[in-house]
């Protein structure tokens, strides 16, 4: 086991170079600093655009793709009431959509970098009284899902690059959803009870690049698109996972319910939470003496794989031991298996898998959600204001903006404190106990933040066939591109 676990923890560091690629100095007219910023690729590969908020506009800086800097633009004065939604590119253009609460509809301000301006268009998008769920490219598209504030009632816009917009509307009333008294509730109460704590998950080809954080797994309701289709998971009741899935282009909607395995009084769950891999669904269950972990086909609900603890100190299915992580401070503690049983059981526990080679690598355990969020305000005055404007959803979430929140989950990797275990297994979900855990991106950027201290995750996205990652140097007021 400690062999094997040497291989998460001690990898050779040589891999984990970086290369600078060029450095923004982000200057205001009242010299006001960065509050936060993203990237837009290109259309078609030929460059891409880093977005950069200050309290009075949002620059848009245009590189070719050779990363060769082509100039700024910037918006009109930015307001408090409005909120960045995402960015896309259409053809040479760049497009930032951005919710006003001081307006109904979705406003979209489009950088046009050859004639050197940028124009601000409003959609037949209403959304004063929808909540934004979700947005993402599809086949040259733009989409936002929406839920009705009133009404039982998702809807899927697709804006073209003509700002021409269409709406498909799907019904859910007749579905029964449940809450954590296992009371029959609406999905739109659900959703917006916990609107604050829905994890977004894209396409699988992204998830293998960049893996969500433990803590994004503990939510209780997570958002799946792949392609045209869009999977909600809710584990809100502790007895069951309720799927709904929908497909925005046959208009197909279901609802699945997989149940957990409860047993006797003595046996009854604790917590409980879901994570959808490709074709499976994985489970895992906290007891009062045990845990386990079910992995089932979507399509019929067949059980094909599970594991249980089954009290002792060590849990055999595991690659690394159950490790207490604060990758910020580079700590790690390993703890019994009955102490992490305890903390399945009485904080927030999550599960997510992703590829790595051909096998498959299972992360599991819980988040100190309490201790990283009191060490988040002890973080500099900076750090709270980056939270602030522009809809970033509270002090935990500072610096979450970014193409497909890759740089959310870095950084609640990086600052979360965790205690977790992770699992090698094949493609059949069998444990492979002899082989060692690889690390992600996120472990290769974790080195280079913590020899670099009072800088701050901003930008991580995938280019061509390498990694960029946007380090902040708020003395400097600077946003550096590193290549991974």
């Amino acid at each position: 086991m400690r062999i094997i676990l040497l291989a998460l923890l001690l990898v050779n560091f040589s891999l984990f170079g970086q290369e600078d690629i060029t450095e923004l100095v982000h200057t205001s007219k009242n010299g006001s600093p960065i509050i936060n910023g993203y990237a837009v690729k290109h259309s078609e590969e030929k460059g891409l655009c880093i977005f950069i908020h200050d309290s009075q506009t949002i620059a848009g800086n245009a590189f070719d793709e050779d990363f060769i800097y082509l100039g700024r633009l910037d918006s009109k004065p930015i307001t408090r009431t409005q909120e960045y939604i995402s960015g896309k590119s259409f053809d040479d253009s760049y497009s930032v959509f951005i919710k006003d609460d001081e307006k109904p509809n979705l406003q979209v301000l489009t950088y046009d970098f050859e004639n050197q301006v940028v124009s601000e268009t409003e959609l037949a998008i209403n959304v004063s009284k929808k909540d934004i769920l979700m947005s993402f490219d599809h086949k040259g598209l733009f989409y936002l899902l929406c839920i009705d504030k009133i009404k039982d009632e998702l809807s899927i816009y697709n804006v073209d690059k003509y700002y021409e917009v269409s709406e498909k509307r799907f019904d859910l009333e007749k579905f029964d959803f449940f809450d954590a008294g296992d009371k029959a509730r609406s999905l739109t109460n659900l959703l917006h009870f916990y609107k604050d704590e829905i994890t977004k998950i894209y396409a699988k080809s992204i998830q293998e690049e960049f893996p969500i954080s433990l803590p994004e797994s503990t939510n209780k309701i997570k958002l799946y698109q792949d392609g045209s289709k869009i999977y909600i998971t809710l584990d809100v009741s502790n007895n069951r996972t309720q799927l709904v899935q929908l497909d925005f282009l046959s208009d197909e909607v279901s609802i699945n319910n997989y149940v957990q395995a409860s047993g006797n009084k003595e046996h009854k769950i604790q917590a409980s939470n879901s994570f959808i891999f490709e074709q499976y669904l994985l489970q895992i269950v906290a007891y009062k003496k045990d845990f386990s972990i079910a992995v089932k086909e979507l399509s019929n609900k067949e059980k094909i794989a599970s594991y249980t603890w089954d009290g002792s100190d060590a849990i055999a299915f595991t690659n690394t031991g159950t490790l207490k992580l604060k990758p910020s401070k580079n700590k790690r503690k390993e703890v019994s298996g009955k102490k992490f049983n305890s903390g399945l059981r009485k904080k927030p526990l999550g599960i997510y898998a992703y590829r790595k080679f051909e096998n498959l690598q299972i992360s599991f355990g819980f988040w100190d959600k309490a201790i990283t969020l009191e060490e988040q305000k002890t973080r500099n005055v900076l750090m709270t204001s980056m939270a602030v404007p522009f809809g970033a959803s509270g002090v935990l979430f500072a610096f979450v903006v970014s193409p497909k929140g890759s740089v959310r989950s870095y950084g609640l990797h990086h600052n979360g404190t965790t205690t977790r275990a992770i699992g090698v297994f094949d493609a059949e979900f069998k444990h492979l106990p002899n082989v060692g855990v690889m690390p992600t991106v996120f472990h290769k950027i974790d080195r280079y933040v913590n020899r670099h201290e009072g800088t701050l995750p901003m930008l991580l996205f995938k280019y061509e066939d390498y990694f960029i990652y946007g380090s902040f140097y708020p003395e400097q007021n600077a946003l550096k591109l590193l290549k991974f």
